[in-house]
């Protein structure tokens, strides 16, 4: 099963929305996850704010797909 790590980011595919992609960033472990994404009214960047543990259960449930681990981490 797929664990996150801190300080990470994930391409992933939202799969609740219709397979979207989006770019999801960790901090620390135990901390906030955020998703990041384009608005489909403007396309201007979004991002959307989870709690560690419920970006975790997005992903256990499968609505969350990580499709590769990005190499680089901007602070």
């Amino acid at each position: 099963m797929f664990q996150l790590k801190a300080k990470k980011r994930y391409v992933m595919e939202d799969r609740t929305k219709r397979n979207k992609v989006c770019v999801l960033k960790t901090t620390n472990v135990n901390e906030s996850v955020f998703l990041c994404f384009d608005s489909k009214a403007d396309t201007l960047p979004q991002m959307k704010v989870f709690s560690w543990d419920k970006a975790t259960e997005e992903i256990q449930k499968g609505n969350w797909n990580i499709k590769e681990e990005l190499a680089s981490y901007d602070e």
